[in-house]
């Protein structure tokens, strides 16, 4: 991710975007709370261990947008299956999750894969219960 920041920020400015979702950016999080991306902060991620083991995901917004709350996925964190941060965002009406899952051992791990995903909606609809109208 460090290597493009400079595209990174030419697409934001350029496609006027208020949001960013990163995937794969092979951080810790001393690291990644490091990146400068003009007019955008770091609203959540979720880092492995160790920056070598590549992985992660995180989400950033742009300066002025609020996420009003964070809501707290880190105990479904699990290397290589799910890795995922979660934003909750009024101004918007929007919840973002972002999650990363290794396509190493895809086939075993898959359905494991699945019911993380069916835990953080439920971690979302329990903070904030007029969120399941994003849901559907």
């Amino acid at each position: 991710m460090v290597n493009k920041l400079d595209y990174i920020t030419v697409l934001l400015n350029e496609w006027k975007t208020h949001i960013l979702c990163v995937t794969e950016h092979w951080l810790s999080y001393d690291e990644l709370s490091e990146i400068k991306i003009p007019d955008f902060y770091l609203a959540d991620c979720c880092c492995r261990l160790h920056s070598n083991q590549h992985g992660g995901s995180a989400i950033f917004l742009r300066n002025g947008i609020i996420a009003d709350k964070k809501i707290d996925v880190t105990n479904l964190v699990k290397p290589f299956v799910f890795e995922p941060c979660c934003v909750l965002i009024q101004h918007f009406n929007l919840l973002c999750i972002n999650f990363y899952r290794s396509s190493h051992n895809c086939r075993a791990n898959y359905n494991e894969f699945l019911s993380y995903i069916d835990e953080v909606l439920h971690l979302a609809i329990k903070a904030d219960k007029n969120i399941n109208s994003l849901l559907f």
